[in-house]
């Protein structure tokens, strides 16, 4: 806001750079955010796609009242049998015994997961979640900061020219 005689107050530049700043650092945040998931569909997509298929039966399922997690034991060819750990998305209840089909990367058989789970532990879904919400809150900042700033200032909008008073 201008001061009496069109001088502009002290620190305006200031804090229109950190608006444009919060804003940037936002969109920043929120790219990461889709490029993380887009990341994670085409990975789990892709081993589904073209990992090897096994027949796996389900010797343990833990979770409680938080996120559910299976233990599968299964063939993986000539490496013999293995036990994996599955991270439990959708709305399926396991019990033990149940059969699952187990789909694994044969060059690195510790890359598993399920013909139904993406095999995700539930802090990689909170990470990008947290991501999302910080991005999303710093550019809204920002973008507040900035439409604040040029209503207040509506001569310096594009020129850098101080703005009149305005009388009361």
């Amino acid at each position: 806001m201008a001061r009496p005689g069109g001088v502009a107050r002290p620190g305006g530049v200031a804090r229109r750079w950190h608006s444009l700043l919060l804003l940037a650092a936002g969109l920043l945040l929120l790219a990461g955010w889709a490029g993380g998931v887009l990341e994670v569909r085409q990975t789990t997509a892709a081993l589904l796609a073209n990992g090897d298929r096994a027949a796996g039966v389900v010797v343990d399922v833990a979770g409680g009242s938080g996120p559910e997690r299976i233990s599968v034991k299964w063939t993986a060819g000539e490496q013999g049998v293995r036990t994996s750990d599955v991270w439990v998305h959708g709305s399926h209840s396991y019990r033990s015994g149940e059969s699952v089909t187990v789909v694994y990367d044969p060059a690195n058989p510790d890359r598993v997961r399920t013909d139904l789970e993406k095999n995700l532990p539930p802090v990689f879904d909170s990470g990008l979640l947290l991501l999302a919400i910080c991005g999303l809150a710093a550019a809204t900042a920002g973008a507040v900061g900035l439409v604040r700033r040029s209503r207040h200032n509506p001569g310096r909008a594009a020129a850098g020219e101080p703005a009149a008073a305005r009388p009361d």
